[in-house]
């Protein structure tokens, strides 16, 4: 089937490069023959899909039902294309080139209409969109199309037709590129990963094009880059493209080693080699070994399995290592090499019967013993995200080569005994800032946020910066977390509290002076040392103002009550109250200016027993599985995290000041109003109900980088100043860069340490990073939870919770292109869980209607789906 499909491909572009040389060799008349020709044909009624459409609508496409976790609409504005661009659609190996129309919401999601090369409008979605161009034709030609493609008025045809051209165009300079630079990308592999085994590299389109320096002009560069990106998308045993490969257009490179296992499997899998056989012969012994376990799976401490099993050769560790690395998540727009071959290799143990997806080799190698009951799938699946954060280790790092001393030494404001709160999560361990408040006579307060400080003597040159560059930030799992700094470094030294009592620590304070009514006055950036150092816990600093309310619900309860920690005590209490009357100012004045944000409840899965058991050698097969405590958030910050969360605004804006004033190059965190914002919304409250917010089909736009001072809208920032995070430099790359500008400017106001263009840089890779991570912890979130449900509804099938459920619809029923059913997106806000209502018919719903349901099954092909039945 694939070979057919390959050669249909084949086909295909050999048509296109036959009208291209037609095209170039035409005279006037001929040309004008097939506008008419194209004319009548683009104006036909119950026109036939092109075969380019056929074979795109076939293939599988880069659906994002999303995870398990429910939010509402994010339209991405920094990478979107906008009417006019050239784009490159990509699902597989079906590719076709257009200009983007608009974009419209359809089903509650967002949709993009397409003019394709052959002249058709295409409904496809945002992720289908592979390589874009600015600018490409002129947005007053494209406002003329009409989307309706069944009755397009004559004027519409000959604008369709124009663009058309254009696009014909364009693609013969593609073509001729692809000639001029496949010669240079065959050898760009081994340039790229030089003798590293193990490791991914990264290759930008753009250096390779470099390279040739023989193109001057914008014209020929910018056709050069769309040729490269398609020399190396079709090549992807070597070359994969990376997750935002749109804004960045980087791929990453395979490790040599991984490149030389696809190979000798693939052969293995083709020849059907001893090596296979004797491989699946003792997989199938194992397998029935695994599956009459006694206590497999169940309830209980884990705990190795006494059962005597064969021993896995150095071949075998090759086809393991092949199975493993096929569960890699992997772009809809790029064929894999694995796709073929992994399935091919589990159908001839002739075990499993039914579709061999990528569940059901993860389950396989599980009951090899070659992966633990409770592996975290996802630490399998965005195993490169985490790869390209760099190696990870416990172990101690050379501190060696640190400055000697501190730059800024004697710059530094001693606070002495001015009570500093360290207010966080009992299990919390980087501990990056603290909070003091001084009191003036004329009724307004200082609130200072203190920052720890772990650049004072780490130049951006040093390993431990570099590695914290490439991490982007700590990823917080279920079972682990990788931290963003070695431990050793930021524990021990840097995070606030970690000297010990009185012991004075390095800070980078940030002062805003506030008036009644939450206004900032003042504001002020230094360098300091602090000694009187309270850790408390938000659940303490609740119980010592007076509120008890549980911040966590527990839908199935068994989960242990967060601790308060150390009281606080009576002398300081007052310093306490006087910053919660400061964040409900700032609270209530962010409200009076028209801002809001959503309340979406989520569900946290997490090991309280830890660490969780690993398999010292494979196989091994276990019992028992640890326990997983199931909790919602309920989407609004409990009093102590908005004392918190206030008082980082306002550090974010004193930096935002600081930079500004002085012109600094900074990384200002921009965001603006959301889409489809009515005024009627704005009279909601300072949360608005997810019921409310759905039905009104309003649409979030995250948050992103500048370099030059820009409004914040969810914080009710203006532009004239901004707002810069800095308040977690242990946790977050960013916050370490701004700490080093704003350092710098101190030393030297005139020369600060980091140029423009090198801001812009941190700001194009940050953001990406940024969006990694952040989409990483919540797949392993989603997977979590996903698999309490999964047990809970195998262990316990009456269960009350699963069995009624009120859910809010949060898409419209939307037709899946495999299953053939119609699928409505539902939020379920008592368990922090978005699921899946199928069905064989399309329902009447709306977006925010309320309805119960039951969970009735948790799959997990891709990402998991919480499927979703109507209760009569």
């Amino acid at each position: 089937m694939e070979r057919l499909k390959q050669v249909g491909r084949d086909l295909i572009d050999a048509r296109a490069q036959k009208k291209q040389q037609y095209w170039e060799k035409a005279s006037i008349q001929q040309r004008r023959a097939w506008e008419e020709s194209e004319i009548g044909r683009l104006s036909r009624a119950n026109k036939v899909k092109s075969q380019e459409r056929l074979e795109f609508e076939a293939s599988r496409e880069e659906q994002d039902l999303g995870d398990a976790t429910p939010s509402l609409i994010d339209v991405e504005i920094v990478t979107r294309p906008l009417p006019g661009s050239f784009v490159e659609l990509r699902r597989n190996a079906a590719v076709i080139h257009g200009v983007l129309i608009n974009e419209q919401p359809v089903s509650g999601v967002v949709k993009i209409n397409t003019l394709t090369q052959r002249g058709e409008i295409w409904t496809h979605n945002p992720n289908d969109i592979m390589f874009s161009i600015p600018d490409f034709v002129p947005t007053h030609l494209v406002e003329q199309i009409r989307i309706q493609d069944e009755s397009p008025t004559k004027k519409d045809l000959l604008t369709r037709l124009s663009i058309m051209k254009r696009i014909n165009a364009f693609e013969q300079d593609i073509a001729k590129m692809e000639s001029r630079f496949a010669p240079r990308v065959s050898k760009i592999y081994a340039q790229t990963i030089g003798q590293r085994e193990n490791e991914w590299s990264r290759i930008s389109v753009d250096k390779i094009v470099s390279m040739d320096s023989s193109i001057g002009d914008d014209a020929s560069r910018t056709s050069a880059r769309v040729a490269v990106h398609k020399l190396l998308m079709a090549d992807p045993i070597h070359f994969v493209a990376r997750a935002l490969h749109r804004s960045s257009l980087e791929f990453s490179a395979r490790p040599k080693s991984e490149v030389e296992n696809i190979h000798r499997v693939i052969q293995w899998v083709r020849k059907n080699s001893p090596e296979l056989n004797n491989f699946l012969d003792k997989a199938k012994d194992i397998v029935a070994i695994s599956q009459n376990l006694v206590g497999r799976g169940e309830d209980g401490p884990p705990a190795l399995a006494t059962v005597a099993l064969p021993s896995f050769t150095e071949s075998d560790q090759h086809i393991i290592r092949f199975l493993r690395c096929a569960l890699r998540s992997h772009s809809a727009h790029q064929p894999s090499p694995y796709d073929a071959f992994a399935p091919t290799i589990l159908k001839r143990l002739a075990i499993y019967k039914r579709d061999i997806t990528d569940d059901v080799i993860f389950g396989f190698l599980q009951d090899i013993g070659a992966l633990s009951p409770w592996q975290d799938r996802t630490n399998l699946t965005e195993e490169r995200t985490i790869a390209e954060g760099g190696p990870y280790t416990v172990a101690p790092v050379d501190t060696s080569s640190l400055l000697s001393s501190d730059p800024h030494y004697d710059q530094r404001h001693d606070w002495g005994q001015l009570p500093v709160f360290v207010i966080d999560s009992a299990d919390a361990h980087e501990l990056d800032d603290g909070i003091s408040v001084e009191a003036q006579p004329d009724g307004s307060a200082w609130v200072h946020v203190h920052v720890a400080d772990p650049t004072s003597r780490l130049p951006r040159s040093h390993p431990i910066a570099l590695t914290a560059a490439s991490r982007g930030s700590t990823i917080y799992g279920s079972q682990e977390t990788i931290p963003m700094l070695p431990n050793s470094y930021a524990m021990t030294e840097h995070s606030l509290g970690a000297l010990g009592e009185g012991k004075g620590q390095s800070v980078l304070t940030f002062s805003t002076r506030v008036d009644q009514q939450g206004g900032i006055i003042d504001s002020c950036v230094r360098v300091g040392i602090v000694h009187n150092i309270h850790v408390l816990t938000y659940k303490g600093v609740e119980k010592s103002l007076g509120i008890d309310i549980p911040y966590y619900t527990s839908p199935f309860g068994n989960v242990k009550q967060e601790d308060p920690g150390r009281p606080v005590p009576q002398e300081i209490l007052s310093e306490l109250k006087a910053l919660q009357k400061i964040a409900e100012n700032q609270q209530k004045r962010r409200f009076d200016a028209g801002r809001f944000s959503w309340h979406v409840p989520k569900a946290n899965a997490r090991f309280p027993d830890k660490p969780i058991p690993a398999s010292e050698q494979i196989p091994q097969l276990w019992t028992g599985f640890p326990t997983i405590e199931y909790t919602v958030e309920p989407g609004i910050l409990s009093p102590a995290r908005q004392l918190v969360a206030q008082a980082m605004i306002l550090a974010g804006q004193a930096a935002g000041r600081f930079c500004a004033e002085r012109g600094l190059p900074a990384l200002f965190r921009t965001s603006p109003q959301p889409l489809g914002l009515q005024e009627k919304h704005l009279n909601l409250g300072p949360v608005v109900p997810m019921a409310i917010a759905l039905k009104q089909r309003v649409a979030g736009v995250p948050a992103y980088y500048s370099v030059n001072p820009s409004a914040h809208w969810a914080l009710g920032v203006d532009g004239e100043h901004g707002y810069v995070r800095v308040t977690s430099p242990l946790r977050r790359f960013s916050d370490m860069v701004m700490h080093w500008q704003i350092k710098s400017a101190l030393l030297n106001p005139a020369s600060p340490e980091i140029s423009k263009d090198e801001m812009e840089s941190y700001a194009a890779r940050l953001h990406e990073r940024e969006r990694l991570v952040t989409a990483l912890s919540r797949s392993q979130n989603s997977y979590w939870a996903s698999v309490f449900i999964q047990r809970r509804l195998r262990h316990e099938p009456g269960d009350s919770v699963l069995g009624n459920q009120k859910g809010l619809i949060s898409s419209l029923p939307e037709l899946e292109t495999f299953s053939r059913e119609y699928v409505t997106g539902v939020v379920l806000p008592e368990l922090g869980l978005k699921g899946w209502l199928y069905s064989s018919t399309k329902s009447a719903l709306g977006l925010g209607d309320e309805v119960q349901v039951r969970v009735t099954d948790v799959t997990m092909i891709g990402k998991p789906r919480v499927r979703l039945s109507l209760l009569e």
